[in-house]
Order: structure tokens, then C-alpha cells, then sequence
């Protein structure tokens, strides 16, 4: 849960400042966004440890809003997060755009795929004598929707909008669903969200699923900081519009037409209330599914049911036909007993040999950074990096210039295998950049300004821990002398020259370093660094104008949620005062 947003009133739209602000260039707040599109990451209740699968994830709001929360304990000064958000996205152009969103935040947990959510691949990793199953702590699944409930901010929608949108999108969500379900922890927590009131896309798609789960899955209540949200139940009865006709509707499948259960747009059982023995469920889906309603809170519409796997599930239709199939193969071979001649001379024929399951890396993309760059030894010793360090840092594949670093959990996915690899789109954030010219007593590798910040939380060697009069000089200035650098040092606005000085103890040590904010300035803030390059003269600051600029912002101090909301409340104090003094003035005319 964010600092303060459980005890603040709920708006229209809500600004958060981001926890890492030295790695988003775009101004003082991380991201701008409706209250009830920040619900679905709240009720899913992220934590840094946690391996988290969203299904659907382009624009990216959802998966960034996950990120921060991820991060806030280590802007309290804590300890780095160790899990990672696995952001999932069917179209490649959305995938790439989801990837620039996120990738502002500059986290190593971050990993984004390009893949169908109906076929997420099953991830698992060899061990002694059989294939560990990978599954994940929490799945969001804010699938594709008809968005009627986004009509207060998108009315142009009505004149397109009919009751049967829905339909053709119920058999896509519930695959979602389904697939989600089979790739949580059992434990994990799942949630399910559109932006739509169609009970065929909300609660006919979360009775479907527990339908056919049974005890395996469970609907629980949202957390206790949601409980102040205002939003109606879930439904427990509601009708079928005829896709051909318009203004028919059926309340059961049975009393449906068999022309209607068939073709392009077909009905199916799974978009009627169930029937037979399902009182426990429904009870839960009406206590614990929460339809925001527009009038209840002043926000757009919006659905939300949460999950908890209670077991292993059943084994998929697929499965049990491959088993059935397998287990008939086996009878007939042992009740063949008519042609047994012409099965003695099938034995004499060479046999063909079966085919293997081949399983491959989870990506072609992205290769651990010590199997494909031999000077990588070199960098860790430069850098006073440890070596144990190395499987969190990868390279891609085509000989990229970055280097990147990725979480504990993110480089355990990372190791797992598939049978078919996924596209992989990015993943973690750039530590180390090559550079085009460098000092010869230099590493060819310098600092990359996105992953400065984690790469200290590592015990990088070449670091200054600096003022906060000190970082606002040098954004200002962009170059210092090294006699300047000694002379703020000596007035104790800058520590750990010694790391950085030749073994004589003269000049600086050529390279790149990374310039922090010293503890005694810093106190509960998001952790700050910049990139410089030392020479034997100078100290040069490696950064675009725009990034110092939003920077200098950030060293300045972001407002808290409180002071956030304070403003936009008198903001529209002031516009009601002008407002009431332009009538005067008009009644005066």
C-alpha cells in the first residue's frame, strides 16, 4: 500500500510521487491516473519478494503502479526488492510502447514478453530426476474488455455500444482467466479486473472458473485497506442478449435456439448463471466480487474479483486426452493377440526412435553477460564488484552495448526453460554502457545513468557519497575541477575519495564513478545518484540537460501525497473564487 493514499479521500484522478525519481526524467510526480485503475494492484497486495505475472499489461499504468510499490521499502532506506513483474503484452508495437512506460522507473525487476495471455508458456527448469514447475506468487489479470464502464470519460462510446459487446470477448477472458489460474502458486493470490459492467465479461467468467476448479480455488475478500471503498456486490442473476437479434434475451442456455449456439458469435453455457449445486460459490461471488460504480465514488466503472489457490488443479482437457490416449495405446499392445505373426515381423523392423521434448531458455534474447563478454572479469575488478554478482547481470544477444542487471528472482526466471522460446522485449535496466573513447587506464565500460542507483545498493567501489550543495553544484555547473572536488571534500561535503584516488595518492583514478546523496542529506527519500566521468583533471557530469534538469527537481524534494492533494483541492479553490468573482463582475455589468 502507498504511504498515505489509505488515509487520504478518494479523487477522480491521483498523482504518486515515484520512489525512484533520479531514473524518471519526466518531472516531479511518477504517473498521473484514475483511483479506480489503481485498485486492481492494491487488492492483488505486491510485495518486494513477490514473483508477479501480469497477463495483460500494455499501457503499462498497472505494472508501473506494482513496480513502485515494490520499491517503497528501499525508498524508506530499506533493502532492494528480489522479485520481479513478468509484464505480458499480445501485440508488439503495445509491447514495445509498454516497455518505454516502465522502463522510466529504471528497476532491475522489470522483464516485459511478447506473447499470447491464452498461451502463456509453462516455465520449468531441469533437476535430478524430474522438471521444477515455475509459478508465481501473485497474476493480475486485467484482461481485454467491451470498457462500457469507461463511458463517463469516453462517451463517444455510446454510439457504438450495444449488449452483446461482450460476447465475442467472453471466450478470450476466460482462457485468460483459466491460464492465470494454472500458472499461480498454489497460495499465490489472482486478480481478475475489466473495465466493463457486462456481468458476461465480470461474474460469468468468475463462476465459469470456479465452476470447473471447484475446492482448488477460492474468492476472498479484499484486502482491509480497501475496505473503505465504496462498490455494489456481485450479481447473482442476470440474462443473455441473442447475438442476431436485437431486444432478445435468454435467461438459461437450454432456452436458447440451437442457431445461436453456433457460428462466429455463438452463446456458450459459460455465459449463464450456473446451475445445479453452486450455493457456496455464488455466495462468494456476491460478498466478494466489487463492481465500482460510478455514482458510488465519482470514479469511472470497473470490476474486480480476487482469487486465492487453495490446490493443484485439475489436469486440462488436453492433458487427460493425451493420458487417455496413452493408456489406450498401452491396452491394445497388451491384448494384440490375433496378429502375432505380423507383429513378429514389425518387431524385426529397426524401431524409430521416439522424439524428445526439446526444452530451450525462456529467451534467445538475452544471455548471461559472462558466457558472451570475456573482458567481464575485468569490469567486476574495476568496478569493485563482487563475482558472486554475475548471474544477475545479461547482455543481449546480438552484441548490444548495455549491459543489464535484473533481480535474484528475475535472473532465476531467466534460467528457466520452454518448449517454444518467447520474444523477449526488455529486461531489467542498463547497468554499464560501452563507450566509444575512453581513458586507457579507464574502463571501456562506464556507469549507465538508468541502473546507477542499484548498482551502489551492490557496494559499487566507485562512488562518492556527496552533499546535497555538492550534486546541486555540479548539475548546475556540469564540470568541477579535481582542486575544487578536494576542496569540498575537505569541507565534508564529499566522502570516499581514497576509493577513487591512484595508488600514489595524487589524481584521480580515470574513469566512471557514481555521485550518491550522503545519508545525513538523504533521510527517507528515494535513493539518488548520478554519473560522472573522472579524468585526471576534471569531474564531468554524463548527463543529457533534460535528465539534470528533472534531476535538480527531484534533489529540491518531492511533495508528499498529502501536500499533493492539498494543492489540487486549493487549486479548485481558487477556480471556484474566480469563478464567483466573473459573475460578480457580469452582475455589476
Amino acid at each position: 500500500m502507498f504511504p498515505g493514499v489509505q488515509d487520504s479521500e478518494w479523487s477522480g484522478v491521483f498523482a504518486l510521487p515515484s520512489p525512484c525519481p533520479n531514473l524518471n526524467p519526466t518531472g516531479p510526480y511518477g504517473s498521473f491516473r484514475q483511483v479506480v485503475s489503481m485498485l486492481p494492484p492494491l487488492f492483488l497486495g505486491v510485495e518486494p519478494h513477490h514473483t508477479v505475472l501480469d497477463l495483460c499489461a500494455a499501457p503499462g499504468s498497472k505494472t508501473f503502479q506494482m513496480l513502485e510499490v515494490m520499491h517503497w521499502p528501499q525508498s524508506e532506506g530499506g533493502t532492494p526488492p528480489t522479485g520481479f513483474i513478468l509484464a505480458n503484452e499480445l501485440q508488439w508495437r503495445r509491447a514495445n510502447m509498454l516497455a518505454h512506460q516502465v522502463g522510466r522507473l529504471g528497476s532491475p525487476c522489470m522483464v516485459v514478453v511478447n506473447c499470447d495471455a491464452q498461451f502463456f508458456p509453462e516455465m520449468s527448469s531441469a533437476s535430478s530426476d524430474r522438471r521444477e514447475i515455475f509459478r508465481f506468487d501473485r497474476v493480475l489479470c486485467d484482461v481485454p474488455c467491451s470498457g462500457d464502464g469507461t463511458l463517463r470519460k469516453t462517451p463517444y462510446i455510446w454510439r457504438s455500444w450495444t449488449p452483446r459487446d461482450g460476447l465475442c470477448l467472453h471466450i478470450r477472458q476466460l482462457n485468460i482467466l483459466y491460464r492465470g489460474l494454472e500458472l499461480l502458486k498454489v497460495g499465490g493470490r489472482l486478480v481478475y479486473s475489466t473495465c466493463s459492467l457486462n456481468p458476461i465479461e465480470d461474474e460469468a467468467v468468475v463462476a465459469a472458473a470456479l465452476k470447473r476448479h471447484g475446492a482448488a480455488v477460492k474468492l476472498v475478500p479484499p484486502p482491509e485497506s480497501m475496505c473503505s471503498v465504496q462498490a455494489g456486490d456481485g450479481l447473482a442473476t442476470w440474462v443473455v442478449p441473442n447475438p442476431e437479434k436485437t431486444g432478445e434475451f435468454f435467461e438459461d442456455f437450454e432456452s436458447a435456439p440451437n442457431e445461436v449456439k453456433s457460428g462466429k458469435t455463438k452463446l456458450l453455457s459459460t455465459m449463464y448463471p450456473p446451475t445445479g449445486d453452486f450455493k457456496e460459490q455464488w455466495e462468494q461471488v456476491r460478498r466478494y466480487c466489487r463492481r465500482l460504480l460510478p455514482h458510488l465514488m465519482d470514479t469511472g466503472g470497473f470490476f474486480i474479483a480476487t482469487f486465492e489457490k487453495r490446490a493443484d488443479l485439475a489436469p486440462s482437457a488436453k492433458a487427460r486426452r493425451e493420458e487417455k490416449r496413452a493408456q489406450l495405446k498401452a491396452k491394445e499392445e497388451t491384448t494384440e493377440t490375433a496378429e502375432a505373426e505380423a507383429e513378429e515381423e514389425k518387431e524385426k523392423e529397426p524401431e524409430k526412435p521416439k522424439e524428445k521434448v526439446v526444452f530451450r531458455r525462456l529467451t534467445k534474447e538475452y544471455l548471461p553477460v559472462d558466457s558472451v563478454l570475456p573482458e567481464w572479469p575485468e569490469v567486476l575488478d574495476f568496478y569493485g564488484l563482487d563475482v558472486s554478482l554475475s548471474h544477475r547481470f545479461v547482455m543481449r544477444a546480438e552484441g548490444d552495448k548495455s549491459i543489464f542487471l535484473v533481480s535474484e528472482a528475475a535472473a532465476e526466471l531467466l534460467r528457466q526453460e520452454v518448449k517454444l522460446p518467447t520474444r523477449m522485449v526488455m529486461c531489467g535496466v542498463a547497468a554499464f554502457q560501452r563507450t566509444g573513447s575512453h581513458h586507457e587506464r579507464a574502463c571501456p565500460w562506464q556507469l549507465a545513468q538508468e541502473g546507477a542507483a542499484q548498482l551502489c545498493a551492490l557496494k559499487l567501489r566507485r562512488q562518492l557519497a556527496c552533499s546535497r550543495s555538492f550534486l546541486r553544484q555540479l548539475l548546475v555547473e556540469r564540470e568541477l575541477t579535481i582542486a575544487e572536488v578536494r576542496s569540498l571534500a575537505a569541507q565534508g561535503d564529499a566522502t570516499g575519495l581514497e576509493a577513487l584516488s591512484e595508488a600514489d595518492g595524487g589524481a584521480f583514478s580515470p574513469g566512471s564513478i557514481a555521485l550518491t546523496l550522503s545519508s545525513k542529506d538523504e533521510g527517507e527519500r528515494p535513493p539518488f545518484a548520478l554519473v560522472a566521468n573522472a579524468s585526471e583533471s576534471s569531474l564531468e557530469l554524463l548527463l543529457r540537460q533534460q535528465e539534470a534538469g528533472s534531476l535538480m527537481e527531484d534533489l529540491a524534494g518531492q511533495p508528499t501525497v498529502q501536500e499533493i492533494l492539498a494543492t489540487n483541492q486549493q487549486e479548485g479553490l481558487n477556480e471556484d473564487d474566480e469563478a464567483d468573482s466573473g459573475d460578480r463582475e457580469a452582475d455589476d455589468v
